[in-house]
């Protein structure tokens, strides 16, 4: 991998409705699952705002190599769970790539 893709990581948020929480996590980890099977040593997190802004909820979800997430995999991840979750999200998936440091 590209010493430029070292260390990438993606953070993934978006909102949903209260009411969706428990079918959306369901769509959450089965999407995740796959993408598991598919990509041997991806880690990934899945978080809830601590501090909920009503009328609705935020969600988080991590992903990490330990060579770094490449265009390819960040490309699965954004197109995979924009189909995946679709009827689940509010507005739009917001992808961030940060660089680990250590």
């Amino acid at each position: 991998m590209p010493e430029a893709e070292a260390g990438r990581e993606l953070f993934v948020y978006w909102r949903l409705a209260p009411g969706d929480r428990a079918s959306a996590l369901v769509a959450v980890n089965a999407w995740l699952t796959e993408l598991r099977a598919r990509h041997a040593g991806l880690q990934v997190r899945v978080y809830l705002r601590a501090d909920p802004t009503p009328p609705w909820l935020t969600l988080m979800e991590t992903f990490a190599l330990p060579a770094g997430i490449g265009p390819e995999l960040e490309r699965e991840i954004r197109e995979g769970g924009t189909r995946a979750l679709s009827p689940w999200v509010q507005g739009e998936r917001h992808v961030e790539v940060f660089q680990r440091l250590s």
